[in-house]
């Protein structure tokens, strides 16, 4: 932080507009990360917005993109703009960045925009660069397994993608894989473990994979494991509604499972307020599964949660997870 402070203040009096913006973008990044997200946050938005208004277009998407990747735990729906914007921009600068594809997909597939998904990963299967292809492969197999869809081809191909020295890629998004699709194929215990290792590999994706594996304790009925894991998600650094209400949408599970209904309603409710008023449909779905099976549909909210899920599920052709709301 001095030396971003430092930066800034003598950029600032040469008038160094692209060093200004730039920096404050990094300065916005590195603080999100020390869980000073709103401070952060606004940081990335006013070195890109500093870029946009003198056209250091580069400059301009790297916020963006940023402003996806750190924002979208508060606000994916703010995020997807921001990254659908980016890759715009990047477009005519001739710019294909896994950043750029991978946010994007992250973005679309949290929201419930997934008819754009396929298109978006598939040109990027046929790249030279084994990290890019592994990121592509890996995305697909996420919404193919989501689907109900076949992913042993897309497995295999992980195999066949050369190892590079230096290059952990390749084993973070093979062992990422095996955990969704164990995930969406309900082998819950083995979606746990890869989610485990997972965490153990990929510091950055502690959040996802520690979530992942509260929900995979939640249908097992395990509480303890639930709350072990949901521990392990950063809950100090990695804050926002979204994934706050993730969050909450958790602990309405294991509330249920303690035999505490009437504070896992409660906390039911607000999860899923929080997630409607964000308008993240997929984790909608998440959460009612995560919950309801435990609380049962005797109340009324929760069956209607129910139907709207399985409404969000149907339209977006999630077979597995359909399943699991009409059982």
């Amino acid at each position: 932080m001095e030396v971003s402070d430092d930066v800034l203040a003598a950029a600032e009096r040469l008038d160094l507009v692209e060093i200004v913006a730039d920096t404050l973008i990094t300065r916005g990044s590195a603080l999100t990360t020390l869980g000073r997200r709103y401070e952060g946050l606004g940081a990335i938005e006013a070195g890109s917005r500093l870029a946009a208004s003198r056209s250091l277009l580069r400059t301009q998407v790297r916020g963006l993109v940023n402003l996806c990747s750190f924002g979208i735990d508060e606000d994916p729906r703010a995020a997807l703009a921001a990254i659908r914007e980016a890759t715009a921009i990047a477009s005519r600068l001739g710019d294909r960045s896994f950043q750029l594809f991978d946010n994007a997909f992250t973005a679309g597939l949290t929201v419930g925009d997934w008819e754009p998904l396929p298109g978006l990963v598939e040109p990027f299967l046929t790249l030279e660069d084994a990290s890019m292809r592994a990121v592509a492969i890996f995305d697909l197999v996420t919404l193919h397994a989501f689907c109900g869809q076949p992913t042993d081809d897309l497995m295999a191909q992980f195999a066949s993608l050369p190892d590079v020295a230096g290059d952990e890629v390749k084993r973070t998004v093979a062992t990422a894989a095996r955990m969704v699709t164990s995930f969406a194929a309900r082998r819950y215990t083995e979606a746990r473990d890869h989610a485990h290792h997972y965490i153990g590999v990929y510091s950055q994706g502690i959040a996802e994979g520690a979530i992942i594996a509260a929900r995979s304790a939640l249908a097992l009925g395990d509480a303890g494991a639930a709350v072990e894991d949901l521990g392990r998600s950063r809950p100090e650094t990695r804050r926002g509604r979204a994934i706050d209400a993730q969050r909450t949408g958790i602990r309405a599970g294991i509330a249920g499972l303690e035999g505490r209904p009437a504070e896992g309603l409660a906390l039911f409710r607000r999860a899923l307020a929080e997630l409607r008023d964000l308008g993240v449909d997929w984790q909608e779905v998440l959460c009612v599964l995560d919950v309801a099976p435990i609380l049962g549909t005797r109340e009324p909210d929760v069956r209607a949660a129910v139907e709207r899920a399985r409404g969000i599920a149907e339209r977006l052709r999630a077979a597995p997870f359909l399943e699991r709301l009409t059982q």
